[in-house]
């Protein structure tokens, strides 16, 4: 039988590097001035960017667990939600009431999708005041946006600067990195969000910040000795599993192989259940995974890491701007920045 408490670590481990520390210091100091000033200033807004993969909502459902104190209070005989935090999503529909209609929803308006983009604007300004809301935080940002028009794209923009001028209150938007230049082509909007953070991909130049990730999440799983993650052979190889994407190290390799230690009352994860989960969730053939020290040497590793990230280029006399994507370069073992840190 598995340990609940064990599972949980597995499952629900974030680590928290320094980069999130900041991050997450921005996001309450923003919201805490926002508090003191009575709202009756413009605040300062947050912009997060990062790949796919990259942690951007694990990180603020973290937040939110820790900072989102929902409750009741009662008023005139009856009861209303208080709601420090709003987390909503940005629907890939680019109609232009959608947004707007999202953002009510997660309120829990049950009349979200009545009336017209303005009064729906106006309706979600009054029900944040009545619900207590301190911080509004919008994911997915680049959906209402890569398959929609210049027209669509300065229309989102509008929304959000909608939005912090109506309620003074700060919203944290997150992003794909070309989040950033949709941003920057509106000047207004740009200026309501001085704070920007990208969480860059790990690869090739950044791989010793690898290793300390790997570090903590050794040293953070249940087991009785460390696993040698962040060894410099072992990192590397997954380095070459994953693309230096977290979300595909955690939730297709070491979240898979822990379990299955769990299950075999292991001390350790050893080598060969990384090779096993990345086989069956990463889909890479034995004979060619990275993680196998049987068929694989480590100068014969080939790991794909990027260069440049994806971006959103307007065209000069284009309706739609043109996306492209994340480059990436073959790195080996040997071309590496390693120091003697484990």
């Amino acid at each position: 039988m598995l340990s609940k408490e064990k599972v949980n670590i597995i499952e629900k481990y974030c680590v928290i590097t320094e980069q999130i520390k900041e991050i997450i210091g921005d996001i309450k100091e923003q919201r805490e001035l926002a508090r003191l000033t009575g709202y009756e200033e413009q605040p300062n807004s947050i912009l997060i960017t990062a790949e796919t993969g990259m942690g951007k909502t694990k990180l603020i459902k973290e937040y939110l667990k820790k900072f989102n104190d929902v409750h009741t209070e009662k008023y005139d005989g009856g009861e209303k939600t208080i709601m420090p935090v709003l987390f909503a999503s940005v629907p890939d529909d680019t109609g232009p009431r959608a947004a707007p209609m999202e953002i009510l929803k997660a309120l829990g308006d049950p009349v979200y999708n009545k009336g017209t983009r303005a009064e729906l604007n106006i309706r979600f300004a009054d029900d944040a005041r009545d619900c207590g809301i301190e911080l509004i935080v919008i994911d997915e940002f680049q959906n209402a946006i890569e398959t929609g028009t210049d027209k669509v794209v300065y229309r989102v923009g509008e929304w959000i600067k909608t939005i912090i001028n109506k309620t003074n209150i700060p919203v944290v938007l997150l992003g794909m990195p070309w989040a950033l230049d949709v941003v920057e082509l509106n000047t207004q909007l740009e200026s309501r969000f001085p704070i920007k953070h990208h969480i860059k991909m790990y690869g090739h130049d950044n791989f010793d910040d690898w290793r300390k990730f790997l570090k903590k999440i050794d040293t953070k799983l249940p087991f009785d000795e460390i696993s040698g993650f962040s060894s410099k052979e072992l990192a590397f190889r997954l380095l070459a599993v994953s693309q230096g994407r977290i979300g595909i190290l955690m939730k297709r390799v070491i979240r898979p192989a822990a379990h299955a230690a769990l299950k075999k009352n292991l001390d350790k994860i050893p080598v060969q259940l990384l090779l096993d989960a990345s086989i069956k969730h990463c889909k890479i053939p034995e004979e060619s995974n990275p993680l196998s020290l049987q068929h694989i040497k480590i100068n014969d590793i080939v790991a794909s890491c990027a260069v440049s990230e994806s971006v959103y280029r307007p065209k000069k006399g284009r309706k739609r701007a043109i996306l492209q994507e994340a480059q990436y370069a073959s790195v080996r073992f040997d071309e590496l920045k390693i120091s003697d840190t484990k």
